[in-house]
């Protein structure tokens, strides 16, 4: 049953709440985070004299009040009018957050703006806003009377979405690190920014492919991109009068606006995301057909790719230490997208009669029978020859030879010698980790160097016990294709689970490495530390239960985030 008045409400206090972040961002881009030294009255008062940085930290505190009065009468309605189990979850979750945020707003001005109880406060604002758009959306006439639409492409798009909104969350968590540091990490808040933009991309071409999807999600996919554009120039405008011009004693209203701004279109993208996310899941289910155009897409196996770029792109920047020189850094993200790509798409032609006989593959473009393979071939080969050209052309000679080394290796080594040898693994993590280096030295890192051998044995390392636990996971899938995998020959699983241990040992060492060769300092080590054990832990743990290898992948993708945020973070 559709409740109009309660829809009403929640979309008011969703609306509020925007309002609320943007007068927190206030706050924050004036420096008045300390002008009220006393909580929860201002100076004794409900309302002082509103002057200087009062006038923006009080009406703060007035707006709070009022989103909070708001929350817990929409709780409350929640509670008595839908029955949903979810619906009366997060109604107490909304409640819960709104109060740890009232304490988290007062343990700022007890404490003196401490940066992890600043920041904090501020992921936690945004996670609130989040959490009554979810509010609204579930609430609302589409998701109680929503129609299920077949579409070929919703899962792959489904997906994408969910990588973008991770990435999304962990860029608010980096800028609330950037705002309340003085500028500290806007390398890794660049960084993210290059993969959401990415993602976007991806989206973009998987959703006007795919009529289904244009149809029922192009207004909002219209939206974000708008959103995303506008961000795109409000940050750039942000970081050209705050890093690049001389600062002034006070903030410019123009820095303030900017700054402001910024932060509150993030929310609004975050958001836009995540009800993405929930609309894709609702309204549409998996089916056969695909428009052909779209298969190129799948060819080139963008989540892979995008691992890849991710290394890269860490590697850059650990390198130069900054993203200073945007043009080299474009035509490397480039290069190195096109030939992994095309590396990919080739990998996909010589493996087409494999793919045919697993489950996990048998409906990609080419066994699926929706593409042509001399047709696979040529896009392969074309864009391959293309990303090396541009590595080439305008990045450097050095850039364009480890590329060329990653795409033979891959393609012409490790490809073939999946049918013949379990070694494959040690074999094909050579191009896995050469993109870390790829980076490194197009950044004008040097190749033979300390930190460039610690960071090429962090990827290499963390790739065996990863595809171990992959080949685990889906043993009876590569039995099928004819791969050997160390699993083929294991069938109790107590080798593979014993190498994934050793594997993890090792990488616990080569993940101190960077510290001790100078490239990091202790926060680093601290975290490459703590996660390391907690890695090591769980894989020790697939000893006794090999049946937790597929959360162990998903651990494993964790641990290297993690390691590269803190590389980043720690080099800025």
């Amino acid at each position: 049953m559709f409740h109009k008045n309660l829809y009403h409400y929640s979309l008011f206090t969703a609306a509020a709440t925007l309002i609320l972040l943007g007068a927190g961002g206030l706050v924050t881009s004036t420096g008045s985070g300390l002008s009220v030294p006393d909580w929860p009255l201002s100076y004794g008062k409900f309302f002082p004299p509103m002057i200087g940085g009062i006038r923006f930290e009080h009406s703060h505190r007035l707006i709070a009040a009022f989103v909070g009065f708001c929350t817990f009468g929409l709780s409350i309605w929640l509670w008595r009018v839908d029955r949903r189990p979810l619906m009366r979850v997060l109604s107490i979750s909304a409640s819960v957050a709104i109060l740890a945020q009232a304490l988290l707003g007062g343990l700022t001005v007890k404490f003196m703006l401490p940066t992890p109880v600043s920041v904090s406060h501020a992921c936690l604002g945004q996670t609130f806003f989040c959490l009554l758009c979810v509010i609204v959306l579930l609430l609302s006439r589409e998701w109680k009377e929503a129609t299920v639409t077949p579409s070929a492409a919703a899962p792959v798009f489904f997906r994408l979405c969910c990588t973008a909104a991770t990435f999304a969350y962990a860029q608010l968590v980096a800028g609330a690190v950037v705002r309340h540091t003085g500028g500290k990490g806007i390398e890794v808040h660049l960084f993210l920014a290059f993969f959401i933009v990415v993602h976007l991309l991806f989206l973009n071409v998987r959703l006007f492919l795919d009529r289904p999807l244009t149809e029922r999600l192009g207004a909002q996919m219209i939206l974000l991109n708008g959103l995303v554009l506008f961000q795109l120039f409000l940050g750039l405008g942000t970081y050209l009068v705050k890093y690049l011009i001389e600062k002034a004693a006070q903030p410019r209203p123009v820095e303030v606006l900017l700054a402001t701004a910024h932060q509150t279109v993030g929310a609004l993208i975050l958001a836009s995301l995540i009800l993405l996310v929930l609309r894709a899941r609702r309204l549409f289910s998996p089916s056969g057909k695909t428009s052909s155009p779209s298969e190129f897409l799948e060819l080139m196996k963008p989540r892979l790719t995008l691992t890849a770029l991710l290394a890269t792109l860490a590697g850059y920047l650990l390198a130069s230490g900054e993203a200073s020189d945007l043009a080299r850094l474009f035509h490397t993200m480039l290069g190195a997208f096109l030939l992994g790509s095309g590396g990919n798409a080739l990998n996909q032609y010589f493996e087409r009669d494999a793919d045919a006989r697993m489950p996990r593959t048998q409906n990609r473009p080419l066994p699926g029978g929706r593409l042509d393979p001399i047709l696979a071939l040529w896009f392969g080969w074309i864009i391959s020859l293309t990303g090396l050209l541009e590595l080439l052309l305008f990045v450097s000679p050095l850039t364009a030879g480890l590329g060329l080394v990653i795409f033979l290796s891959y393609v012409f080594i490790y490809t073939p010698l999946k049918r013949r040898t379990t070694l494959n693994t040690f074999v094909g993590a050579v191009p896995g980790a050469l993109p870390f280096l790829l980076g490194w030295v197009a950044g004008e890192g040097p190749l033979l160097s300390a930190n460039a051998a610690a960071l090429f044995l962090i990827l290499y390392l963390w790739q065996l016990p990863h595809f171990y636990a992959i080949a685990w996971v889906y043993r009876d899938d590569y039995r099928l294709g004819g791969f050997q995998m160390l699993p083929q020959r294991d069938p109790s699983g107590k080798e593979t689970a014993s190498q994934i241990v050793l594997f993890s040992v090792l990488l616990f060492a080569a993940a101190l490495m960077p510290f001790h060769t100078g490239l990091s300092g202790v926060f680093y080590l601290v975290v490459a530390a703590a996660s390391s054990a907690v890695f090591l832990v769980l894989a020790i743990r697939l000893l006794r239960d090999l049946s937790k290898a597929k959360q162990f992948v998903t651990a494993s993708i964790v641990y290297l985030c993690t390691l590269m945020m803190s590389l980043l973070v720690d080099k800025t």
